[in-house]
């Protein structure tokens, strides 16, 4: 029997331009957010995706997994804390990954975020899951950095 593989022949391109879409939309149909569960994502293991960009230019795994949800964030924000003012119980759940543990080295290779970071790897190998790992890493210290700076809004990932 002939082994199937399901992988798409090309990737989609994501860009922040459906996300600024999505925002415009909640915005406009209601002045209240209680919760916000950022769970958009891509793994790079074995039939994951190959190395790419997204529609912005970013590294895919990156994009989908980090910067979708940093978008959409940015621009809920305002709304979120408007929220928080009347109820105390809201909450921005990411959906991150103990992986994120086993990044590279260097943490998030900022430099090649703009490439396709072929030439992340470890032991000539794993370059998918080191693009998931970064991209999980991105997604934990953004939760802290955010938690410590809005102090009335519950960050989790």
């Amino acid at each position: 029997m002939a082994q199937s593989h399901l992988r798409p022949r090309t990737q989609p391109k994501i860009s922040r331009i459906y996300y600024q879409k999505a925002a415009k939309i909640i915005i406009s149909i209601t002045d209240r957010l209680d919760l916000l569960f950022c769970n958009a994502g891509i793994l790079g293991a074995g039939e994951g995706p190959p190395p790419g960009l997204t529609g912005d230019g970013y590294e895919i795994q990156f994009g989908v997994n980090h910067l979708v949800h940093a978008i959409l964030l940015k621009l809920l924000l305002p709304t979120l804390l408007e929220t928080a003012e009347l109820h105390p119980d809201v909450r921005v759940i990411t959906n991150a990954s103990d992986g994120y543990r086993f990044h590279a080295s260097q943490g998030v290779v900022f430099k090649g975020l703009r490439t396709r970071q072929e030439n992340l790897t470890f032991m000539g190998g794993f370059g998918e899951w080191l693009r998931y790992f970064q991209s999980k890493l991105a997604n934990v210290v953004y939760n802290v950095e955010l938690a410590q700076r809005h102090l009335t809004i519950k960050f989790v990932a």
